[in-house]
């Protein structure tokens, strides 16, 4: 099978290189020049086409552990995990033009995931590390890699929006087909989880298909399904997103779901007009950050009010007990991936028994703390940096009318930035977030379409003080 894969990726992206011809033709996007000695045929274009949309999909189950949570056999698992690993890197190595060129903007990521990756030489249990950086983290971040080196914002955007139409379909089969798995019977009983064991996971995941639902929503396009147009299709299948996202009980999801639909209204119509536009920035600036100060300075009273535990359901309590062992035994490189809340961890079995049992600590249940114990305060610095690029990047994106497409990395960051409050949606255990948010911040600020496209000196277009290609805009499909 991977012999066959390999072939049509061949088929469709070998050039021979003749004559002054644009070396490159992007399949997708029907972009680019054809030479004498492109050969692309419709039926490789088609298989490809259809393989990469099943990859996606497998990959996307897969990572947000619905595979795990609906009971597949674990030699399943262990096969779909090193299948979505190997065809990830092979993909990778096919197209590694774009992915240099995307990798050269995102130095800071790169230092991220290099510092995780070698974090088992420095950590205590060396091996186990090692098993889970192997075993984890690598297939999740070659996955997130093929989103970024195969797809621009807006392939990226069609691709996922069908997978996620067919993940909210299931959810709904669920909840009222089989309630005894769809709906949650022990813990947070009555909230709709679908195909997730946990409410915040399936409000998480929800939130991202709500996402892209509203985006494709808002792009005109011929297409008909079931006598609809498919901007009418997809606007209902947002409305089914955001009620379960509400059926799930989630504070958390509820109140990013308000947030989401009114920054999606909003700015898009923002234009920038000199000072006045400054000014306003300067005034929601300032809003929130006095709404900022009054949630820190009253944290305890606002939660008691709601009913809601002050610590987080202990969460603040680990959260010390993390931050002051980070600093005090390697504040600098951290522990390595995951050390920290191994059984054999003294912490963490602090935090056990503080606990009683009555409750189980895995991770820290926060993605900034948790790459900080990973990798300490130096890969959290570039991570953080990251992060500021992208969100910097996925603002001026947003500004960009061409497609509506252009707001999801804004609505993504911020979707991650959030949940990472509450959740370790980063680098830790299995997770969609993290392969997600690698092609998010490698797409971050190109126009939709972008295709790598290498230019010759002897175009009119090469200018010698900016060597690097530049974005081109094929036609929108």
């Amino acid at each position: 099978m991977l012999g066959n894969l390999s072939t049509a990726v061949g088929v469709c992206e070998t050039v021979q290189r003749t004559g002054n011809n644009v070396p490159f033709f992007d399949y997708r996007t029907g972009g680019g020049t054809r030479s004498k000695g492109v050969a692309v045929t419709v039926k490789a274009k088609r298989y490809l086409e259809v393989f990469e949309m099943l990859f996606v999909g497998l990959g996307f189950m897969f990572f947000s552990n619905a595979l795990e949570d609906i009971g597949m056999p674990s030699a399943i698992l262990s096969m779909s995990r090193y299948f979505l690993a190997l065809v990830s890197l092979i993909f990778v190595l096919l197209r590694y033009k774009s992915l240099h060129f995307k990798f050269k903007r995102n130095i800071a990521l790169f230092l991220v995931i290099f510092l995780v990756t070698m974090s088992f030489t420095w950590s205590g249990i060396g091996p186990e590390t090692l098993f889970v950086v192997r075993s984890q983290f690598l297939p999740m971040t070659a996955f997130g890699l093929y989103l970024a080196a195969s797809f621009n914002t807006r392939d990226l955007v069609l691709k996922l929006s069908f997978v996620a139409a067919f993940f909210v379909l299931l959810n709904y089969m669920l909840v009222f087909g089989m309630p005894s798995v769809g709906v949650d019977q022990r813990v947070f009983v009555g909230a709709w989880t679908g195909i997730h064991t946990h409410k915040n996971g399936a409000s998480a995941y929800s939130l991202i298909s709500a996402l892209l639902f509203i985006i494709m929503a808002r792009r005109p396009s011929p297409v008909k399904w079931f006598g609809l147009s498919r901007q009418r299709c997809f606007s209902f299948l947002s409305v089914l997103a955001f009620i379960f996202v509400l059926k799930t009980t989630s504070g958390t999801g509820t109140a990013l779901a308000l947030f989401l639909i009114a920054t999606l209204a909003i700015y898009p119509r923002f234009k920038w007009r000199g000072r006045k536009t400054i000014l306003l920035l300067d005034l929601v600036a300032m809003v929130l950050l006095v709404v900022g100060v009054a949630v820190f300075g009253y944290w305890e009273e606002i939660l008691t009010s709601m009913g809601k535990d002050p610590t987080l359901t202990g969460r603040t309590v680990f959260w010390g007990i993390s931050i002051e062992a980070l600093f005090k035994e390697n504040p600098f490189l951290g522990f390595g991936r995951g050390a920290f809340w191994t059984q054999t961890s003294s912490y963490s079995q602090a935090i056990d028994y503080y606990f009683r049992g009555a409750y189980n600590v895995p991770h820290a249940h926060n993605g900034f703390l948790e790459i900080a114990l990973d990798v300490g305060l130096i890969g959290f610095g570039f991570f953080v940096l990251n992060i500021f690029t992208t969100l910097r990047r996925a603002l001026k994106q947003a500004y960009l009318p061409i497609d509506p497409v252009n707001l999801f990395p804004l609505g993504y960051t911020i979707i991650f930035l959030v949940n990472n409050m509450t959740e370790s949606l980063t680098s830790n255990l299995y997770t969609m977030f993290w392969p997600l948010y690698i092609a998010v911040s490698l797409n971050a600020g190109l126009p939709s379409n972008w295709m790598i496209t290498p230019r010759k000196k002897s175009s009119p277009e090469y200018d010698p003080l900016d060597p690097m290609p530049r974005p081109s805009f094929p036609q929108s499909s």
